[in-house]
């Protein structure tokens, strides 16, 4: 949305200046925690007839600051806690130094708090309550004394749970895709809230479907136990499928075969630099594998004029190892289960009304807009 025009003058310095009202969006009257971005684009004409664009941003807010929640997932294993930050960003967001205080809530209590400083790890004590639904809130002042609050809604979870932690009809704490040796066993826990679900279990490896099972599950997470075999490859997929409510779910964990860590670490055991002109220089470089023993192995050196990062950024793209792809069935509900309506107009008449034109300004390919200060706002949301 463009919000303001018009044409302006450079001073001696070879400045101007533009003004412009900026205005909350109706929906955002009492809204004290909202913020705009606004892109100025200018059209400059020199003294040879030449013209010249640039664009910048900057953004508007009640506040001069906004908070945000990294590393809190939706649903969080207590049992492999995350690292969980808060980050204090400016307007133009850029990371900023903060100090506040945090509050975990489950409902409307208390059950732990603490303070923060702005990017560095905090530890809520996550291990030590039970799984449930919590909300993470957190405060803190920005420079003009200000309170800035961020909030986030959490399940946390534990692989011993005997039930969802919340009533979810479909239920599942194991990841998408897991990593088993041949000869291991790999974990599933699958589960429902429902009283009464018929759960369809199959297991599929190269488009052949390898067994078929059936459980019923009542409240519970049920815990399976899959054998990988070495005939299985590179891999297996587990789907499991029922019907509840006349809604279709589907769940599909791919169980990959665990390949051996082939990460290298490159050190250099000599290197210098700084170096003359002309003189000739010899390096050396240590390659240990991941067990940081000594190994074989084929180097690829470059090198490039660093002094062109300031043009453009310059980075290697460079990834050998072949990624694995296991073959899984695609499930989806079909209308047969699904909700559809149609609307039937009786009656209709059809009239042929001829083709018509307006008549329209011939610019000849000038724009008026590229003579033109703008700029636009964009809502974004903070807390």
């Amino acid at each position: 949305q463009q919000v303001a025009s018009g044409i302006a003058h450079t001073n001696s310095d070879g400045k101007f200046e533009i003004t412009f009202a900026a205005e909350k969006a109706p929906n955002d009257l009492h809204n004290p925690n909202v913020f705009y971005t606004y892109n100025i684009e200018a059209t400059v004409t020199d003294t040879n007839g030449e013209m010249q664009s640039s664009t910048t941003h900057f953004s508007i807010g009640d506040k001069s600051m906004s908070l945000t929640i990294r590393g809190l997932l939706f649903v969080v294993n207590k049992d492999k806690l995350p690292k969980i930050t808060i980050d204090a960003l400016n307007l133009s967001n850029q990371p900023i130094a903060v100090k506040g205080s945090f509050e975990i809530l489950a409902g409307d209590k208390k059950v732990a708090s603490g303070v923060f400083e702005a990017g560095k790890e905090i530890l809520p004590q996550l291990k030590n309550l039970p799984s449930g639904a919590y909300k993470l809130t957190a405060k803190a002042n920005d420079e003009q004394g200000r309170e800035v609050t961020m909030e986030q809604d959490f399940t946390l979870a534990s692989e011993s749970d005997k039930k969802p932690p919340v009533f979810a009809t479909q239920w599942m704490l194991t990841p998408d895709e897991i990593a088993c040796k041949v000869g291991g066993k790999a974990t599933i826990r699958y589960g429902s809230s429902e009283k009464m679900v018929y759960v369809l279990y199959e297991l599929f490896a190269d488009n052949k479907k390898l067994s078929v099972q059936r459980f019923v599950l009542k409240n519970e997470i049920r815990t399976l136990e899959i054998p990988f075999l070495d005939s299985y490859g590179d891999g297996i997929s587990a789907v499991f499928s029922f019907i509840k409510n006349e809604q279709f779910y589907t769940k599909t964990v791919r169980i990959l075969k665990k390949q051996p860590d082939k990460k290298l670490a490159i050190t250099t055991t000599v290197f210098r630099d700084k170096l003359l002109p002309g003189s000739k220089e010899e390096w050396r470089i240590a390659i240990k594998d991941a067990n940081g023993k000594p190994i074989y192995a084929e180097v690829l050196a470059g090198m490039y004029d660093a002094s062109l990062d300031k043009i453009y950024k310059h980075s290697w793209e460079f990834n050998p190892i072949r990624p694995t792809n296991i073959w899984s069935p695609y499930m989806q509900q079909r209308n047969d289960l699904g909700k559809s309506h149609s609307v039937f107009f009786g009656g209709q008449e059809h009239l042929e009304i001829p083709s018509f034109s307006v008549p329209a300004l011939n610019t000849f390919g000038y724009s008026p807009y590229n003579q033109m200060i703008s700029g636009y706002g964009m809502r974004l949301k903070s807390a």
